[in-house]
């Protein structure tokens, strides 16, 4: 580091002299000592550090996990430009929610670990991010959210912000760079912010969130398809351990990974699930058509409670049973 050179530390991208080129470098750690055979670094890329110390254990995990490259994994977690300015502004007022799971919202507020939980439920997931969120937001602290698609990012994003006005930003790999880059600073320079984002903001520092919310973590978007193969899971509850934050899962149905990793459940009050009645066709008389008659009376009684059906056949020879009420035609 030349005597002039002043800022470097952990985490902070440099351009480095390698034979006749001048390449992008990460430094992982800084030490005294006789300098005289080394180069010196050219300059610093930036005005700030992609990644901390307790962040840098994290990709060093991963790169050993997922059998990649360290440089590519410590690459994952810059921003698509060089990381300039201020990002922007974040404040507005916070109502006050009650938790579904209000032990993990208060380690969370405190800046305290907690076991992680499955909080397990339908659709319509904003109601239990917006009372997770609430008093963590409320104490200064940062708050992720993981959906598997950009669709539902945006569906989740416009939800949640009705919910905060001015604290929630929504961040997606398919952003122009130079926005990417800005709301990437914004998340890292500011707190009491909910950031909505897409799988590839787990390995993104986004301020040290203090609750990692994670939806729907089976998904098969929930996994990289090209190398190294992340997935979003595993990288948010490594972080949660090395960090000691909080992680809380959001969705219908567990995945064995997470059962057998000892997650605590949260199950919701009433049905989670639609009914299923499964019908003994030997109660049917031999003249019996393609249809059981109890199957026929729940079809009734959907349709004339305005409620939509689907059924599902295993071959096209049963198609024709149908027939459509107002033209008449099989179906």
């Amino acid at each position: 580091v030349p005597d002039a050179m002043s800022g470097i530390e952990v985490g902070s991208m440099v351009r480095v002299p390698l034979g006749n080129r001048r390449i992008r470098g990460y430094v992982v750690s800084i030490r005294s000592g006789d300098c005289a055979s080394l180069k010196p670094i050219i300059s610093i890329s930036g005005e700030c550090p992609i990644f901390g110390d307790r962040l840098l254990q994290v990709l060093r995990w991963a790169a050993l996990h997922y059998v990649a490259p360290l440089s590519v994994m410590l690459g994952r977690a810059a921003p698509p430009n060089l990381p300039r300015g201020k990002g922007h502004a974040v404040a507005g007022e916070i109502p006050d929610l009650e938790s579904p799971l209000p032990g993990a919202t208060g380690a969370a507020a405190t800046g305290g670990h907690d076991r992680p939980t499955y909080l397990l439920g339908g659709r319509g997931y904003a109601g239990s991010i917006a009372g997770l969120s609430a008093a963590v937001l409320g104490a200064g602290r940062n708050v992720a959210v993981v959906a598997p698609t950009m669709a539902e990012a945006a569906g989740l994003y416009a939800e949640l912000a009705s919910i905060f006005p001015g604290r929630v930003i929504s961040i997606s790999s398919s952003l122009p760079a130079k926005e990417g880059t800005r709301l990437w600073l914004t998340a890292n320079r500011s707190g009491g912010i909910l950031i909505v984002g897409t799988p590839e903001i787990a390995v993104w520092p986004l301020g040290a969130p203090a609750l990692w919310i994670v939806v729907e973590e089976g998904r098969r978007a929930m996994k990289a398809k090209q190398t190294p193969t992340l997935q979003v899971h595993e990288m948010v509850r490594r972080r949660a351990l090395v960090e000691r934050t909080t992680m809380v899962y959001l969705g219908p149905v567990p995945t064995l990974d997470a059962m057998a990793r000892g997650i605590a459940f949260k199950m919701p009050r009433g049905r989670l699930w639609p009914l299923v009645e499964l019908v003994d066709r030997n109660e049917d008389p031999a003249t019996i058509r393609t249809l059981a008659s109890r199957t026929v009376q729940a079809i009734r009684g959907s349709v004339k409670r305005g409620g939509q059906v689907f059924v599902f056949v295993s071959r096209l020879g049963y198609a024709p049973v149908f027939r459509f009420v107002r033209c008449r035609q099989l179906r």
